[in-house]
């Protein structure tokens, strides 16, 4: 067992047919008849570093140009996407307020009474 394979959570305990895969608290995990490649597939998991909160934005707000960001603590902030008008499937990414602000504007035009 090399330096890496040691260093994982998932332990792998071979049997005649397929190998037992065990999780961190030594309870069967699963079954594989392809300990390698399962192992492989853990390391890379494992080597993978977290993307940083701050970089998971989604796209430019058609409307505004800013940002849209679905981990935003504010929900205006938060992206909807629409496909575009024109047929080609394109999508635009939109906060939610600058679609909010132009939907109340729309009803309060046409229902000029209403203030909501």
């Amino acid at each position: 067992m090399d330096e890496m394979t040691k260093a994982l959570p998932l332990q792998y305990v071979d049997g005649p047919d397929y190998c037992t895969v065990r999780d961190a608290q030594g309870k069967d995990f699963a079954l594989t008849m392809q300990p390698a490649l399962m192992k492989a597939m853990e390391a890379a998991l494992s080597a993978q570093p977290a993307a940083p909160v701050g970089e998971l934005r989604d796209g430019p707000c058609f409307y505004c140009g800013e940002m849209t960001s679905s981990l935003a603590g504010n929900p205006g902030k938060w992206p909807l996407i629409f496909c575009q008008p024109d047929g080609t499937g394109r999508v635009k990414y939109h906060h939610t307020s600058c679609v909010v602000t132009r939907l109340r504007a729309a009803a309060l035009s046409t229902n000029p009474g209403e203030q909501g």
